[in-house]
């Protein structure tokens, strides 16, 4: 009894998987949040607040190095790496969609430079968006954002600190 209860496990969890394969791979969907990917890139680099909110559903959260932003928050963090003179690359690299069928999740990577940041020249990172279907257009329900740790060069001492 045990053993079928175990091929049983295994055959589920081989089709879930093989089902999970297929729904990642539709171009379509892909295509989507390719799309809405880079709109979204080009309203951060432009700074434009009113091309965001289209962008995104009227209650979405971003989580980032700045924190959780949500409505004017978000706006004026935007603002303000506007002035930093930010230029952002992102690439999509994977998207699932979930059992809904009007929700899904996007994942990516980014590179980013700023002209006029005192503390951060460029960061590299990895970003992950849940989409939501609203009529034929997908928006962003949340998104996050973690930057990838930069390696500190070593200091030349032996207690293990490191220079910044």
């Amino acid at each position: 009894m045990l053993r079928l209860l175990l091929v049983s496990a295994v055959a589920l969890t081989l089709g879930a998987s093989a089902y999970a394969q297929q729904q990642t791979s539709d171009p379509q969907l892909m295509s989507h949040a390719q799309q809405l990917a880079e709109k979204w890139t080009h309203a951060v680099n432009n700074g434009d607040d009113k091309m965001m909110m289209s962008l995104e559903t009227p209650d979405s959260v971003t989580v980032n190095a700045y924190g959780m932003l949500t409505g004017s928050a978000r706006e004026q963090k935007l603002a303000n790496v506007k002035k930093m003179g930010i230029k952002l690359q992102t690439n999509v690299t994977k998207v699932e969609p979930l059992q809904s069928g009007n929700e899904a999740l996007a994942f990516g990577t980014y590179h980013v430079t700023y002209e006029n940041n005192p503390t951060l020249k460029s960061s590299d990172g990895n970003w992950m968006q849940v989409l939501q279907k609203e009529g034929s257009e997908w928006k962003i329900k949340a998104m996050a954002l973690a930057r990838m740790q930069q390696p500190s060069a070593a200091s030349g001492s032996s207690t293990g600190t490191t220079s910044k």
